[in-house]
């Protein structure tokens, strides 16, 4: 598995599908296990599927994960880690969000963190929504806002370490999201010991 965290508006999806394209995973973005994870029908049907194939595994891996912490028995939660653990027993999956890294076995997973400065995402919204610099930056501002409140609910964290990734990239410098996803299927070859592919 791949688990992409990112600042968002860093390209980290594009760059995601580039990978999938050379590796044939699909990608699950936070906006699918968004859906699952709030979705009662969906969620209900996440977690039967789970609890069948792993009988009593979801809360013996929650609390592996993260101790016995109140945060963890909220219903979001509980939907959101039985979806990651679901998705990826059912097949290699590139995961982008939602901070799947910290709840994958990190032996079976290749942590990517795709980071740029605020100048860049901003940059790169006026391009994508055809928006002012002001909107874009407000959105980005917002954006950052909500993501650091998930985090601090979910995983009771500030932000993401360094030493949480194999690799960490730079989209200021790595601009081309082609490059940026050449080093993370390099990456991913290596700690897996992957053949090389055409």
């Amino acid at each position: 598995t791949i688990c992409i965290s990112r600042k968002l508006g860093s390209g980290a999806v594009e760059i995601a599908d580039l990978v999938a394209e050379k590796i044939g995973y699909r990608v699950v973005d936070q906006q699918i296990l968004q859906h699952i994870a709030t979705n009662a029908s969906l969620s209900e049907k996440t977690v039967a599927l789970f609890d069948e194939r792993y009988r009593g595994k979801i809360s013996e891996l929650v609390t592996l994960a993260f101790g016995e912490k109140a945060f963890v028995k909220s219903d979001y939660a509980k939907h959101l880690f039985s979806s990651v653990f679901a998705i990826a027993a059912l097949g290699p999956t590139i995961f982008v969000g939602r901070g799947v890294h910290l709840l994958l076995s990190r032996e079976k997973v290749l942590a990517v963190r795709i980071i740029s400065s605020n100048q860049f995402r901003v940059q790169r919204l006026v391009s994508l929504m055809n928006i002012s610099k002001e909107e874009a930056a407000k959105q980005i501002s917002e954006l950052d806002r909500q993501q650091a409140a998930f985090f601090k609910e979910v995983y009771d964290k500030k932000d993401a370490s360094p030493y949480e990734f194999d690799i960490v990239i730079n989209c200021d410098y790595i601009k081309d999201p082609r490059s940026a996803a050449e080093i993370i299927f390099t990456a991913f070859r290596s700690k897996f010991g992957l053949p090389e592919t055409g």
